[in-house]
């Protein structure tokens, strides 16, 4: 079985496709010759360490397709939302199973199957909906976070919290956050988890709290070691998408900020309700963060309330079942062409 994941990411999409993709094939590869095709700089290349077959990189979408349609797929996994219409008419020709793993796909009526772990898009039909958070791809290297010491971060007097804002953070929210945070007067120990992607200066993203003596920053440039860290935290700082996910899995409690232009926000999910809000940064809502971390840092068993009711939404084997639907699929759509033929 021959499988073709195609995905993309930049620094003004962000990287969460590459992560996601990243996931899936590393599983997949287990059992089917699976290659990846990324729409994206090689600047990303790490994103995908450890799979047996490196990424094809293609700064052209078309460039992309080429090297894809070659390969001859007999499955075409998708996580992108936005693709050309002759391109998308390119991929559905070349395979005879076609799946989005993204939740959000402009073509998705098109496919064959469709992966959300939000609740099921009304109004789309074509594709087998697949929805819900059992059907969630999350980070392999995302651990769920010891409970004691988990109670002992939160016991500390100094509030360790992390914050991440996807691998490119175009916008530089990790610097607007930190702008908020410096005027806490309660002890924090920051720590700014920066992907790939971020072309921002790292001094000047230091220079934000420089002159306040009551915290601590630490700037890790990191995506395989992220949630090591996170397990010294008591509280995440993040956008919605992936990292929120594997927050929840892992049992960090997560204050969720809106990022500008973020497709993700359009998928209504079965923890948006466990995480706090944190405001949006298109209308200075955002600025409200600083009371919210003020509340928590004086009241710690809400922490623990919060890690308490994400126990258990997920199970981190959404990945595995995401692909033996795939497979069943293609063996079936395999069978049938043979017997058509």
């Amino acid at each position: 079985m021959r499988i073709a994941v195609l995905c993309r990411g930049s620094v003004g999409e962000g990287l969460g496709h590459l992560y996601r993709s990243f996931s899936f094939a590393q599983t997949a590869e287990r059992t089917a010759f699976v290659r990846v095709f990324a729409i994206a700089d090689s600047l990303f290349a790490s994103v995908f360490h450890g799979l047996s077959h490196p990424p094809a990189f293609e700064a052209r979408e078309e460039d992309a397709i080429n090297r894809l349609v070659a390969f001859a797929p007999d499955v075409v996994v998708t996580d992108l939302v936005e693709l050309e219409d002759r391109s998308f008419e390119r991929v559905r020709r070349c395979c005879r199973l076609l799946a989005s793993i993204s939740p959000v796909f402009r073509h998705a009526a098109q496919t064959d199957l469709f992966f959300t772990r939000g609740h099921p898009p009304t109004g789309l039909s074509g594709p087998r909906v697949y929805s819900g958070l059992r059907y969630a791809i999350l980070n392999a290297r995302c651990r769920p976070i010891d409970p004691d010491r988990f109670g002992e971060a939160v016991a500390a007097p100094v509030l360790s919290v992390m914050m991440s804002f996807g691998g490119a953070d175009a916008d530089n929210h990790s610097r607007a956050v930190l702008e908020v945070l410096r005027d806490i007067e309660r002890p924090l120990l920051l720590w700014v988890m920066l992907g790939n992607g971020y072309l921002h200066s790292q001094d000047e993203l230091a220079g934000a709290v420089r002159d306040n003596h009551r915290h601590e920053i630490i700037i890790a440039r990191t995506n395989r070691s992220m949630w090591s860290v996170a397990s010294n935290c008591a509280l995440a700082i993040l956008s919605s998408g992936l990292s929120t996910l594997e927050a929840i899995y892992a049992g960090l409690p997560v204050i969720s900020m809106h990022r500008l232009n973020d497709p993700s926000r359009e998928v209504v999910t079965d923890y948006d309700h466990l995480c706090l809000e944190g405001g949006r940064f298109d209308n200075d809502s955002h600025l409200g963060l600083k009371k919210i971390v003020e509340d928590l840092f004086d009241d710690r068993q809400q922490l623990l309330r919060m890690r308490t009711r994400q126990q258990g939404l997920l199970d981190g084997r959404g990945v595995e079942r995401v692909l033996d639907v795939i497979l069943e699929h293609a063996h079936a759509a395999v069978t049938e062409s043979a017997w058509t033929a």
